[in-house]
């Protein structure tokens, strides 16, 4: 009595947390025959399936071929659970005898396939003992799932070939399977599978420290971390309005309203990747913290979601705030000797490299001494020191003597000014004035005292 062995395609898929299935009804394979060894350019594709060996060793003389076409599968879709079944039709000679299961190249249809030009064995998916008569051959290793998936992430063809081994007769062994044409209890390949998520990261660099106006480069760098292609992703970078953007990696769309910029980017292999970048300027007059977010994201359903958006940037704008401030006599004489301070300081929170603080002398003076290392000869006119670096916080004092001209009345004005190399977002305190009135004495006052003489009247 001839047995038909059936097939059954099952498909279960996760959408965000909800697992959603969907069944297809039983099918046979697409392509099933055997190829004898002994009649190399017959097919026999209008028999029932065989496999048999004529040797103690098993050595085959004929080989069952199964394929299934999975293209309406889940492309690159795990595979929990697969199961390939055959029930036994009939036996001969059977005694400890085993099944094993090879993958096998796939261009080949069951019209045309004789042992010939059947394809190589491939890997060696199971080995299972042979059933009795009317019951079923089942193969369910680890293996045959990989292979499944291997296959719905290439062609979304699977085929196979069965063969004896183990023990078998000296003369003939040999084992029946119903073929696809009986139309009940054919071969039975059982798929269970989930959708395999895509999974895309984003990784951002930015400078932790910079200046007002200066030139920063933010970079991204997006990979498919996943086993998966993504065919369309996009990467949105939010960036702090405190930026005043030049130029990007194109193409891309740029939103001066909401300070975004966005790439789309497409078919994204496995293990692809690449770099974005964004370079602009630090609004000249900001100091404080940018903070600047980029995530990356696709239409394709992703479990892991937490390496889609990038460590924030932040970085810390920091300007140096010198401040000088001098003073001097409110008022002197024609030919004294003064004194002016200057006393100068780093309020910022940021260093100033190469300070210098010159005094402008006035006219009408003549330097007397002064403290510190004046770097500039032009002590006549003015005086310059420098500061290699100067710490937040940090400051110092100078004096300068001069001695006014003896002929000189009137106002003396002493300006002295303080800068650096770096940008500062405050230079209104960068200078300072002092003011001091030179007035004459007033003019001595003589008594003449003269005897008094009083003579008596005649």
């Amino acid at each position: 009595m001839k047995q038909v062995i059936g097939l059954t395609l099952a498909l279960a898929w996760i959408v965000g947390s909800v697992a959603a299935a969907w069944a297809s009804p039983a099918a046979p394979p697409n392509h099933d025959t055997y190829v004898d060894v002994n009649s190399p350019e017959d097919n026999f594709n209008n028999n029932l399936l065989e496999i048999s060996a004529s040797t103690a060793n098993c050595e085959p003389t004929s080989i069952t071929f199964l394929q299934w076409d999975l293209s309406h599968l889940s492309a690159y879709a795990e595979v929990p659970t697969a199961t390939l079944t055959l029930v036994v039709t009939d036996t001969m000679n059977v005694v400890g005898t085993r099944v094993a299961l090879y993958a096998t190249g796939d261009t080949w249809t069951e019209d045309s396939l004789t042992f010939a030009n059947a394809p190589a064995l491939g890997v060696k998916l199971d080995s299972q003992p042979l059933p009795s008569e009317g019951e079923t051959l089942i193969f369910a290793s680890d293996a045959l799932r990989f292979y499944l998936e291997a296959q719905l992430a290439e062609n979304r063809i699977a085929s196979f070939a069965l063969l004896l081994e183990g023990t078998c007769s000296s003369g003939l062994t040999m084992v029946l399977f119903n073929d696809r044409e009986q139309g009940v209890t054919f071969p039975d390949l059982y798929l269970e599978t989930a959708a395999r998520p895509a999974d895309l990261a984003l990784a951002k660099t930015g400078p932790t420290v910079a200046s007002p106006g200066q030139w920063i480069t933010y970079t991204l760098t997006y990979s498919n971390v996943g086993d998966i292609p993504v065919g369309t992703a996009r990467v949105t970078d939010t960036l702090p309005a405190q930026l005043q953007v030049h130029d990007y990696t194109q193409p891309a769309t740029l939103s001066l309203l909401d300070h975004t910029i966005i790439w789309k980017l497409t078919d994204l292999a496995p293990g692809a990747s690449g770099m974005l970048t964004v370079t602009g300027t630090v609004t000249p007059t900001f100091t404080g913290v940018l903070t600047n977010t980029a995530r990356i994201s696709t239409p394709t359903f992703e479990e892991n979601l937490t390496n889609n958006v990038a460590l924030p940037v932040v970085t810390t704008v920091r300007a140096p705030d010198l401040t000088i401030h001098k003073t001097g006599p409110a008022t002197a004489a024609p030919g004294d000797i003064i004194t002016y301070t200057l006393v100068y300081t780093n309020i910022g929170d940021a260093p100033a490299p190469y300070v210098a603080i010159t005094d402008l002398l006035p006219q009408n003076v003549r330097l007397y001494d002064h403290s510190g290392t004046v770097i500039l000869p032009s002590s006549a006119v003015s005086l310059t020191w420098e500061v290699f670096n100067l710490a937040p916080n940090a400051g110092g004092t100078l004096t300068v003597s001069v001695v006014i001209s003896p002929t000189f009345t009137g106002w003396l004005t002493n300006t002295a000014t303080i800068a650096t190399t770096a940008p500062e977002v405050m230079v209104a305190n960068n200078m300072s004035t002092a003011y001091t009135l030179v007035e004459a004495p007033p003019p001595a006052w003589y008594h003449l005292y003269l005897p008094l003489v009083m003579r008596s009247a005649p």
